[in-house]
């Protein structure tokens, strides 16, 4: 008797009925069995794969435990297991482990960047009756990361000093952790500027280094070594920079005072040039300027002029005698960068005659007197000039006033 198209799960036996046969005298055939039961086995080996050891990964290596339930006998080799790749993605699949329940997928030596995942095909475990194991998959999947952190340095926020802080804000990307600190950022310099530097936390994803007390002449930026930031894969940030610079000066807006217009005056106006280097503003003012005086001399001071390298000081009104010389106060210019000018003087001199005192002998006397009859005249004026009370004219006027002055009277 044979049994066909068994199916479901369990145990099944036979039984034959009494009179199944009969001999030659008529005797039928008593019932017999139950036989022995056969087990009867539908249900395939199952096969489960796990997650992904880690959820990134650069190279790895990166496993899945493969379980299989109701197998006798588990056969899975990596050319029954599939690898899904995105992007770049690849790596070497191996099988470890024994026995009939689990196997140990293991994928190394990863390259690129996307994704993995691994699916098994079918028939890689069977069970007692000859059941095969269906395929399985496609399994979660791993990021593939071999882009390290991206890091980028600013502007500097000025691109001259004198003495800072100056501001780089550095933004990184694709970054788990940021680990920069003082130690990490380099300073380039040149001429004899230097600084000091320290960084600040600015967000998730950026930080500031400042340079502060910054001294000397010449130029600075930084640099940042390699390793400042990781991202989940393990990727090392590279080294980045360098920097833009920033033009570093202690060097003031220089100041000159030339000599006077004329060494000496009966009253006329004198002026002195002041020149200036390296300034970009000049803001030089009359009350900048003090007037040194000797004797009796006095006049009034006014600045005149624009630009950035020069201005005229006059002084106009003079009278009395003695000497008049300017000094001018510290601060009248400025380079951009915070450096002020220094003082300049006190100037050279200019001696101060009486009007009275045509040929500046330093008395007034009966000489003097000549000389404006002579320039009233038209006759030997020069080098002196007898216009005493300054109208533009020589006459009976600047004569009398001579005379007063010889006698100790007037004003001048």
């Amino acid at each position: 008797m044979t049994v066909s198209n068994i199916a479901g799960d369990g145990t099944f036996s036979i039984a034959v009925a009494a009179g199944t046969a009969a001999d030659a005298l008529g005797n039928l055939a008593g019932a017999a069995g139950p036989s022995v039961s056969v087990g009867v086995n539908s249900t395939l080996p199952a096969v489960g794969i796990g997650a992904p050891s880690v959820p990134v990964t650069a190279t790895g290596p990166v496993t899945y435990t493969i379980t299989y339930a109701n197998a006798t006998s588990v056969t899975l080799t990596p050319g029954n297991v599939t690898l899904h790749a995105t992007g770049t993605a690849n790596g070497t699949i191996s099988v470890s482990g024994a026995g009939a329940t689990t196997r140990t997928v293991t994928i190394s030596n990863i390259v690129g960047d996307g994704t993995l995942g691994i699916s098994i095909e079918a028939g890689t475990a069977s069970d007692g009756v000859g059941n095969l194991a269906p395929a399985a998959g496609p399994s979660h999947t791993f990021a593939v990361d071999n882009t390290p952190p991206g890091v980028t340095i600013g502007e500097p926020s000025v691109t001259a000093t004198r003495n800072g802080p100056v501001h780089f804000e550095v933004v990184y990307s694709g970054a788990s952790l940021i680990t920069l600190d003082a130690g990490d950022a380099i300073l380039d310099t040149t001429g004899t500027a230097t600084g000091t530097v320290s960084v600040a936390e600015d967000g998730v994803s950026s930080r500031v280094v400042t340079v502060s007390n910054i001294t000397g002449t010449g130029t600075l930026g930084i640099r940042l070594v390699a390793g400042t930031a990781v991202d989940a894969a393990g990727n090392l940030a590279g080294a980045a920079g360098p920097s833009g610079i920033v033009a570093v000066s202690s060097d003031k807006p220089a100041v000159g005072i030339s000599a006077p217009s004329s060494t000496q005056t009966n009253g006329a106006n004198v002026s002195y040039l002041v020149s200036y280097s390296n300034a970009i503003s000049i803001t030089l003012s009359p009350a900048d300027v003090t007037l040194i005086k000797t004797g009796t001399a006095n006049g009034v001071v006014s600045v005149t002029g624009s630009g950035t390298t020069e201005r005229t000081v006059t002084i106009s009104s003079i009278t009395g005698a003695g000497t008049l010389a300017i000094q001018i106060a510290p601060g009248t210019a400025s380079d951009g960068i915070g450096n002020l000018a220094d003082g300049a003087g006190p100037s050279a001199a200019v001696t101060v005659f009486r009007r009275t005192d045509v040929n500046r002998s330093g008395s007034v006397n009966a000489l003097d007197i000549q000389l404006v009859v002579n320039a009233a005249l038209g006759i030997n004026i020069a080098p002196w000039n007898g216009d005493v009370n300054g109208d533009g004219f020589v006459n009976a006027i600047d004569i009398q006033l001579v005379v007063n002055a010889v006698l100790g009277v007037g004003p001048l």
